[in-house]
């Protein structure tokens, strides 16, 4: 089996993990807003938007997303799917059935990143398959990529287009640094913060080819910046300007406040919520020493993202599971560990369990039921410290919702069901506060037949279990000698 077969179905495999405990809604305002871009671009052909929570009046007096548009592009082939299922199977709410769909975006981007992750390990490292696809799986089932593949943050979109573009440099039989360009472009067009991993790249590429090859890279990267630019004017009145606000106003943290609660608070830190970090002293020096050009690539591409939030005005991401701007460094940092001596790689098996552990309260509550939680606290007149409290940290406090949950009998809330339609127009919802936080809950709370979700759960599980028998068959045949390269 080829490198890009066996990454395939190490995609289809983690597809239908992350299908199978996905949530089948979109779980934000911000992610309303996103879809309101991609109804408006589908259904009107313009970027105006109606009804936006978080809306800006341009200049011209219509109202536009405050948000990078590349996102809502890529949502654009599932609204018109989610749309067209809807009115084909008359189900309803449509705008219900148009976010599932549009939900699905996240976790097959993640399921993407795992793949690509592994074919990086392959290209960049030297390690074997079985090496290249545990590592792979740490990052996808150990670390907080997994609960984001279900909470619809950009940072899984932009993890894929950094892992494409850094896999088109590494590529043993020569770099592909326009390839790559593109892929970062498309990246910089969802969120523009992808911009601080180019010095890295274009370093990258220029190691591996001179300054054309950096040339080549950088090509594609002006006419989507200057795209950008341009929509901001149509929206801000000002290329440069930000519809959360000023520059100046939005980087004004001291580096030390933010690079260090990136890393250590036990609210966000890295160091809490990524247990993998723990065993980079033990791989750094042969990492280094075999690789010494990626080893630059992973110094610089962190220290690129934590110079830049770690300055940011809300560096602890707001309403997240861990430090959400630095998801995008869950694979770079677990490059290293393919240097791992034997006895240490025991080690990263008792590691990767522990951030399984981690990861099952966002998998099981929906988010929103912890930060009600610290509403609650703060009503009772305690002092509320998600951040530097360990006590309300997330890893901590959001056990309480996802026992109860897990103890309580679904599809019991009550009032806490709410008025589906009421809280659509609002631009989300509050049912799922009452079900454990998967779609199969949600979608027979809301009137889908019994049969139809044990049919989509069932098909799911079974495209699962043949992509692992395809993989675990390309173990085989490579212990036995019959791997056709």
């Amino acid at each position: 089996m080829t490198e890009r077969r066996m990454a395939a179905w190490i995609f289809v495999l983690f597809a239908a993990i992350y299908g199978m405990t996905a949530r089948g809604y979109l779980s934000s305002y911000d992610y309303h807003d996103r879809l309101l871009l991609t109804r408006a671009m589908v259904e009107g052909g313009t970027l105006e938007i109606e009804g936006g929570v978080r809306s800006y009046a341009g200049s011209n007096g219509a109202s536009y997303s405050i948000y990078d548009p590349g996102e809502s592009v890529l949502l654009i082939p599932f609204y018109v799917a989610g749309r067209t299922v809807a009115e084909f199977a008359q189900l309803g709410p449509t705008e219900l059935v148009e976010q599932a769909a549009c939900s699905l975006l996240f976790p097959l981007a993640t399921a993407l990143s795992v793949a690509l992750l592994f074919l990086v390990f392959r290209e960049s490292t030297g390690a074997g398959r079985r090496r290249s696809f545990f590592l792979s799986c740490v990052y996808g089932l150990c670390t907080i990529a997994w609960p984001y593949s279900k909470w619809h943050a950009v940072q899984s979109i932009e993890t894929v287009f950094l892992l494409a573009a850094l896999l088109c440099l590494v590529l043993r039989a020569g770099p592909r640094p326009f390839r790559a360009g593109c892929f970062v472009a498309a990246g910089v067009l969802c969120r523009s913060s992808l911009l601080v991993a180019v010095p890295a790249l274009v370093w990258l590429a220029w190691s591996r080819g001179g300054w054309k090859r950096a040339l080549q890279f950088v090509g594609p990267l002006v006419p989507a910046a200057l795209g950008l630019l341009a929509y901001n004017h149509l929206r801000f009145g000002h290329p440069m300007a930000l519809g959360y606000g000023s520059w100046i106003a939005q980087f004004s943290t001291p580096w030390l406040v933010g690079i260090s609660g990136l890393l250590l608070s036990p609210g966000r830190g890295f160091l809490f919520f990524v247990p993998t970090v723990w065993l980079l002293p033990w791989a750094w020096k042969r990492f280094r020493s075999e690789h010494s050009s990626l080893a630059i690539v992973v110094v610089g591409i962190s220290l690129g993202y934590l110079l830049f939030y770690g300055r940011f005005e809300a560096w602890y991401g707001t309403e997240s599971w861990g430090p959400r701007y630095l998801v995008p460094l869950l694979p770079i940092t677990l490059l290293p560990l393919a240097a791992l001596s034997t006895v240490a790689r025991r080690w990263l098996v008792a590691v990767a369990f522990v951030g399984v552990v981690f990861q099952v309260p966002p998998l099981v509550a929906s988010p929103s039921l912890y930060f009600r939680s610290l509403d609650r606290l703060a009503a009772a007149g305690e002092v509320v410290d998600p951040i530097y409290d360990i006590r309300q940290s997330p890893l901590v406090l959001h056990w309480r919702e996802a026992l109860d949950l897990l103890t309580d009998s679904p599809g019991q809330g009550g009032p806490a069901f709410g008025d589906v339609a009421g809280e659509i127009e609002a631009g989300h919802h509050q049912l799922v506060r009452a079900l454990p936080n998967f779609w199969f809950f949600y979608a027979k709370a809301l009137g889908v037949s019994v049969g139809w979700v044990t049919g989509l759960m069932l098909l799911v599980a079974a495209v699962g279990s043949g992509a692992f028998w395809m993989i675990e068959r390309s173990f085989r045949l490579d212990q036995d000698g019959d791997h056709v390269p």
